[in-house]
């Protein structure tokens, strides 16, 4: 592949279809970088940059991990640049990070691999492993189990104080998640969980957590060597999906001691790359914050960072080809963000919460039109329900109000500077309306 004359270096950018990889594809591409993307699915939202100059399809990662790198390492001597001396980066935006940072012998010194240590992912992924190095550091982490089987869960629930959550060791964004008030719950989210999934071998095994009060926080961070380089902490205003989903209103925060634990855990791991680490805490500094989980990987809201002024993607870049990384600004605090659409679905769905049944009935069947095209008869059903419920002046000053405060909210994938990205619009578009729900990358925090 020929390259142009004033690049700065080439990177291959996996998960194409994500909205983090188009976020990735423009943070570099704006700075002269040439970026070609990757993915197991045909059509890829970041393929409509103006920033993208090469694509390629490679085989599902999670059904043959080996053909899946057999793949991308013979693209990556296809789109290696003719200049050997040009910098030459593998940037995993997903799930595949894990996996590229245990082969990473493979790809260096061809292409450098932007993954965190292996050794160090293993202490903290998958998620019942954070469980012990949290307790061998000190860090407060709600007590944790992973069910080996069913005689297992049967024998831990004396020690269970409920309400718990049950979830995979792998996923996110809600993907599995299930909350048990009750032991019968319990048992019945453990049994659909093993049904659902397939879940057969043991790095596969539920995990059940104790639920903590407070709000979820996500604390974003890049490491050289274990030195905190760049932090930028936010919380999810609006999620969507509403339960476990991803934010769909994002907001910028202070919470220093977030900073601080995040810093002390992977500090503590000689970390080297971008790692977010979630939290749920009551907002006070009176240290009734708990560690719930880390992603050793971007997280779904990359936009909202770089948007908020700590641009993760480009000093990643900097970091693996430079060693040398531009001084970054602080982020803006009380700094927003969206998603298209779906923050005003996530505020339409909390306020048809407090309605009346027969209200929800109309909201519900307008919904369903418009999934099935009737968009018309669709937002005449919700506006008829709307009319017939109790408190209606409340409910829309309340939309209203939602929707002056959120004005200014930069919108993820409009952009000006790149116009023709927001295509990659109508691949999420399709999926709610042919299947009632976001695809899985749509749903990271």
């Amino acid at each position: 592949m020929s390259q142009s004359k004033s690049s700065r270096g080439r990177v291959i950018v996996t998960f194409g279809r994500s909205y983090q990889a188009l976020a990735a594809v423009q943070s570099l591409g704006r700075r002269g970088v040439e970026v070609v993307v990757c993915d197991e699915a045909p059509i890829m939202v970041a393929e409509f940059s103006k920033y993208t100059v090469g694509r390629f399809v490679h085989p599902p990662a999670k059904k043959n991990p080996q053909a899946f790198l057999d793949s991308v390492l013979m693209n990556v001597a296809r789109f290696a640049p003719e200049d050997e001396s040009t910098p030459y980066v593998l940037m995993p935006i997903y799930e595949q990070t894990r996996l590229f940072a245990e082969y990473r012998e493979r790809f260096e010194p061809r292409i450098r691999v932007a993954s965190p240590p292996f050794d160090a992912i293993e202490q903290v992924d998958p998620k019942h492993k954070l469980t012990a190095t949290a307790t061998r550091l000190g860090l407060p982490i709600p007590k944790t189990w992973q069910i080996a089987s069913h005689e297992h869960l049967e024998a831990i629930l004396p020690d269970v104080q409920f309400p718990v959550f049950l979830k995979l060791p792998h996923t996110s964004g809600g993907l599995g998640l299930h909350r048990a008030e009750t032991a019968v719950e319990l048992r019945e989210a453990y049994l659909r969980t093993l049904k659902e999934f397939d879940v057969t071998s043991p790095d596969q095994r539920p995990i059940v957590q104790q639920a903590v009060r407070g709000a979820d926080y996500c604390v974003t961070m890049l490491l050289q060597h274990g030195k905190v380089k760049a932090h930028l902490t936010y919380r999810n205003v609006k999620t969507y999906p509403w339960t476990g989903g991803s934010g769909a209103i994002r907001e910028t925060v202070e919470a220093k001691p977030l900073v601080d634990m995040a810093s002390r855990l992977l500090s503590a791991l000689e970390w080297h790359g971008v790692a977010e680490v979630d939290f749920i805490w009551n907002g006070r500094d009176d240290g009734n914050a708990h560690l719930i989980e880390v992603n050793p990987r971007f997280w779904g809201g990359l936009f909202h960072t770089i948007e908020s002024g700590v641009d993760y993607p480009w000093m990643l870049y900097q970091m693996i080809t430079t060693g040398v990384i531009d001084a970054q600004p602080e982020g803006v605090v009380g700094a927003r963000t969206q998603v298209p659409l779906f923050g005003v679905l996530a505020a339409i769905k909390d306020i048809r919460q407090d309605l009346l049944e027969e209200m929800e009935h109309h909201c519900e069947r307008g919904v369903e039109q418009i999934k099935d095209g009737a968009v018309g008869q669709g937002l005449r059903s919700i506006a008829h329900g709307m009319h017939r419920g109790i408190g209606l002046k409340e409910r829309l000053k309340r939309l209203q109000e939602f929707l002056n405060e959120n004005r200014n909210a930069r919108t993820e994938i409009f952009s000006t500077e790149d116009p023709q990205a927001c295509l990659g619009i109508l691949f999420g578009l399709a999926s709610l309306i042919r299947n009632g729900e976001l695809p899985e990358q749509f749903r990271k925090r």
